[in-house]
Parts: structure tokens; C-alpha cells; sequence
């Protein structure tokens, strides 16, 4: 039987039109982690900050839509980029 397809428009999914139903979603092994920490060059640390600080990132970052810490490695970033 032949999958019939819908047509979308080209925003549906920034809108949630598509990829935000339950049923699609899976819980990835860690296989996945590892194979996107190698992708992106990135190296596991362990870091103390205050809680004040790591709660003001989870608002920021929840204002914008991402997770506190991609929003942490940004700003490290673009300090260190800076400070050249």
C-alpha cells in the first residue's frame, strides 16, 4: 500500500504542523549522544556555578526557546571570540 502524502506548507514545522506528534516521538540511545558530542567536537566537564546564575540562564534561555546549556556554550563562545 503506497503512503499517501499531504502537502504542507513551508513553514509546518516551525509552526508544529508536523514533528510534534507523541507518536513520533523516541527517546534516543546513547549511541546518538556520543555520535553528536564527536559531530560537534564537544568534551564533557563538570562545573560549579551558583544556582542564582543557572537559574537566570533557564529563564533567559526559556525566553528564547532553547536549553540553558546551548545557551551557556554560546555566551563562552562569544567571550572567548572576543577576547582575542
Amino acid at each position: 500500500m503506497a503512503t499517501v502524502r499531504k502537502k504542507h506548507r513551508p513553514d509546518a514545522w516551525d509552526t508544529g504542523e508536523l514533528g510534534q506528534d507523541e507518536r513520533h516521538v523516541v527517546v534516543a540511545d546513547e549511541s546518538h549522544d556520543l555520535a553528536l558530542d564527536a559531530a560537534l567536537d564537544l568534551r564533557l566537564i563538570s562545573i560549579r556555578l551558583p544556582r542564582q546564575l543557572i537559574d537566570q540562564y533557564k529563564q533567559m534561555a526559556q525566553s528564547r526557546g532553547v536549553g540553558y546549556q546551548p545557551l551557556m556554550r554560546d555566551v563562552l563562545q562569544r567571550f572567548a571570540k572576543g577576547s582575542t
